[in-house]
């Protein structure tokens, strides 16, 4: 697998990036609702006129948000880069051949895996079973410098004659050194007849 050193600009803390509570929460709600930053603080202004304090309305706003928003939901950067949901950032695709089964993990644009938080196992244990992607060193502000999956991460799975095969994933990834997203884990079920694919699930 190739290797390079890549430094993303502008370095904050070494684990979490130093970026203010109402301003993440800004970012969030902005992304939320995806509204233009003028209409947005029109309406930011509409609000506060009565309360006479924009920043007292920032405060009333993080208290009511503040249990609904954890801070280990996300790790992210002050960015004017477009904001990735996490149902967005990944996607599988199962596609079947005659003696095997690809399961593709596709990474959306600029979206990378840490190599040490990926883990996957298969049940049954069977011969044959790669795992192909193309990684990278890099150095964030979230885990330092990291070997990183930046293309799609493909399982090669050898057909069964009969029965269920199973493979869990747990991952964790973050887009263009801006901000991470939440572990996520998944289980996909195969199920062979005459060394054949007849049904899949992704749960």
């Amino acid at each position: 697998m190739d290797k390079a050193v890549t430094d993303f600009p502008d370095p904050l803390s070494p684990t979490i990036a130093r970026v203010s509570f109402s301003e993440r929460l800004k970012f969030i709600l902005l992304t939320a609702l995806k509204v233009e930053d003028s209409f947005a603080n029109s309406t930011l202004r509409l609000f506060t006129f009565k309360i006479g304090s924009p920043k007292l309305f920032m405060n009333l706003f993080l208290l009511f948000f503040s249990a609904v928003f954890s801070s280990n939901t996300f790790l992210f950067i002050e960015t004017n880069d477009q904001f990735i949901s996490p149902e967005d950032a990944y996607t599988i695709t199962i596609n079947s051949f005659d003696d095997h089964v690809l399961i593709d993990l596709k990474l959306h644009q600029n979206v990378y895996v840490y190599s040490d938080k990926l883990n996957y196992s298969i049940s049954p244990k069977t011969k044959n079973f790669e795992v192909d992607t193309e990684s990278l060193l890099i150095k964030d502000d979230f885990f330092g410098e990291s070997e990183v999956f930046i293309e799609n991460i493909i399982f090669n799975v050898p057909n069964l004659k009969k029965g269920i095969l199973s493979l869990k994933l747990s991952y964790l990834g973050c887009y263009n050194g801006k901000y991470c997203f939440p572990q996520k884990s998944n289980e996909i079920e195969l199920m062979f007849k005459e060394n054949r694919l007849i049904s899949k699930k992704i749960l």
